[in-house]
């Protein structure tokens, strides 16, 4: 491989193809070995480690091998195993090891045979598109406690621009409407709790989120048929009416129960040689507040529009529900959205409609 340069993430030097990169998901026809644009998805993800420190991890689809060597330079893990099943990708990554002076270890695999034949306590699924031909595998090879960490990027798909594909790739009917990221997240966790359940197998989410043009989520294992069962409590479907919501039978299955594990977000540091620093440290702050908040958002622009008014800022929309005594925070699904325990009528009022 000819013409590669050199670039820095975290404490890490890559080398990687010289290419034209632009914001979102790449043409599936390129070799995508480095992309920029996910540098807070992978910030986050060594963040997260050096909270949960798993001893044996795996970079499964790993491309240059960027997370993986983070991996290695940049948390407690005994045990960095960095595999792509590309055979140009695993020398560039093999390289890479090499030009960081890490012990990690190099796999040319197909990444859900390595899975089942090795075991892990963390699992990374980072696919170009849907990573459900990799989830099965992946959940039935993590250790008790373990955690796997998964994007996907066909949001198109879960957000509910198609329809037919949500149904048949995620076995679940996708909302298209103003809260449709979050039903999109909550659709894909629903799917990957339901296939570890068919092994006996709980997942709970830790951390789960919506960025750019991919969701990422990260579940910790609870194995036992008991701890399966009680996950599968928490998978229901939606009913979307006008600018709310109730549990009812149109949209999903999806995950109704929490996001995010509130003892994990505190402990979560920020490095000062992240290159998304000041965003993750803003993205934290969010999480918090709406880490114990209700289910779904609420989009001030949405509610706006149907009384036919003007949208509040929302720190006034925020400051008045909390005077009504509702909890109300921002949710980072949205920069216009806020979550409440108000209903619709009250936070009309907030809007000027009485």
């Amino acid at each position: 491989m000819v013409g590669l340069v050199e670039i820095e993430e975290g404490l890490a030097r890559i080398l990687v193809p010289p290419a034209e990169w632009r914001k979102g998901p790449n043409s599936a026809d390129v070799e995508v070995f480095y992309n920029p644009t996910m540098e807070l998805n992978r910030d986050i993800s060594v963040s997260l480690l050096n909270t949960l420190s798993p001893r044996r991890v795996l970079d499964g689809l790993a491309a240059s091998g960027i997370r993986g060597i983070r991996f290695s330079l940049e948390t407690s893990a005994e045990e960095v195993h960095i595999n792509d099943r590309d055979p140009k990708a695993f020398e560039l990554i093999k390289r890479n090891i090499e030009l960081n002076s890490s012990d990690a270890i190099a796999h040319n695999m197909n990444v859900n045979a390595l899975a089942m034949e090795t075991g892990f306590d963390y699992i990374d699924i980072d696919p170009f598109g849907t990573p459900v031909p990799f989830l099965d595998a992946a959940v039935r090879s993590l250790s008790r406690k373990g955690v796997i960490g998964v994007s996907a990027t066909d949001t198109a798909v879960l957000c509910g621009a198609y329809p037919k594909v949500c149904k048949r790739r995620y076995m679940a009917n996708p909302a298209h409407n103003w809260c449709m990221h979050e039903a999109g997240l909550r659709i894909l966790i629903g799917y990957i709790v339901r296939i570890a359940a068919t092994h006996d197998i709980g997942l709970r989410p830790v951390l789960s989120y919506s960025a750019d043009h991919y969701f990422r989520a990260y579940l910790r294992v609870e194995k036992g048929a008991r701890k399966a069962d009680k996950a599968l409590e928490s998978i229901g479907f939606l009913d979307f009416e006008g600018l709310s919501w109730k549990e009812g039978r149109e949209y999903g299955p999806m995950w109704l129960g929490p996001l995010f594990d509130r003892d994990i977000l505190d402990s979560m540091r920020v490095e000062e040689h992240f290159g998304t620093k000041k965003r993750m440290e803003k993205m934290l702050e969010i999480w918090k507040k709406e880490a114990d908040m209700p289910l779904c958002f609420h989009e001030s622009p949405e509610i706006a529009s149907h009384l036919g008014t003007s949208s509040p800022p929302m720190e006034r929309i925020l400051g008045r529900l909390r005077e009504m005594r509702y909890r109300a925070e921002r949710t980072h699904f949205s920069p216009t959205g806020f979550k409440t325990d108000a209903p619709p009528d009250d936070i009309f009022r907030v809007f000027g409609h009485n």
